[in-house]
């Protein structure tokens, strides 16, 4: 309220400080002008922000995170950590430069945590901000989802489940190329063909595969946001090829 108020009196006349913990009023624009003022040993230090990369001062600072979504059009809410860093990746590749502002992407951590969503819902609606949900399969949580559309509290075009766990969307084929190419980067053994992991994936998901394989033949674990990044890679390398 207050910042709609200070916009709507705004003029050539008028000007305003203020001191706050509110990252809304950040900005590095023509009309506004940001200071980070910190303080260490009992001294404080003024520093004017001029850059918006340096934006992310403010944000270490503050200790934001991205759950932090006042001022953004629209929220997209996916499942776990593979979603959080692929599809930044895709959409960069794509074109679409507006994710992180107008678009903030919140990283669930699980589906456990999706049954409170209608109150962090119930928040966005009245701040007119759209919410879009990407979900692994999960008959109830499906049914959470409608739920929500039924109260008016999200849209129903905008929900999506998978019809598998994100890595099982994966040809095998992508998977083994995806794999072996981190073992270089991260220097591991992987010798596994796509004959044999179509085989397993037969009576396994993709992750209790390549978990058991990884600590069978490397005694280390398996990252699975390793191998979403480095699966985005490749979908980005197609992108830009085409």
């Amino acid at each position: 309220m207050i910042f709609n108020l200070m916009c709507s009196v705004n003029g050539d006349r008028n000007q305003f400080f203020l001191t706050t913990h509110s990252s809304i009023f950040t900005d590095v624009a023509d009309d506004v002008s940001t200071y980070l003022i910190t303080k260490t040993r009992g001294c404080s230090t003024s520093m004017l922000i001029e850059q918006t990369s340096d934006l992310s001062l403010i944000k270490q600072q503050l200790g934001i995170r991205n759950s932090d979504i006042y001022g953004s059009d629209c929220v997209l809410f996916v499942e776990g950590d593979s979603e959080y860093t692929f599809f930044p990746m895709i959409f960069q590749a794509m074109g679409y430069t507006n994710l992180g502002k107008e678009v903030r992407l919140y990283n669930l951590e699980g589906q456990g945590k999706v049954k409170k969503l209608r109150l962090f819902l119930s928040y966005l609606k009245e701040f007119d901000t759209k919410a879009f949900i990407v979900m692994d399969q999960n008959k109830e949580i499906r049914e959470d989802l409608r739920d929500f559309v039924k109260e008016g509290l999200l849209k129903e075009n905008h929900w999506i489940m998978w019809p598998k766990d994100f890595e099982d969307l994966f040809e095998s084929e992508m998977i083994v190329a995806a794999m072996k190419n981190l073992s270089h980067a991260k220097q591991f053994a992987f010798n596994m063909d796509v004959c044999t992991l179509d085989n397993e994936r037969q009576r396994k998901r993709v992750t209790r595969i390549l978990q058991g394989y990884m600590h069978s033949e490397n005694n280390i674990d398996f990252i699975k946001v390793d191998l979403a990044r480095e699966l985005a890679n490749r979908i980005v390398h197609d992108i830009h090829s085409d």
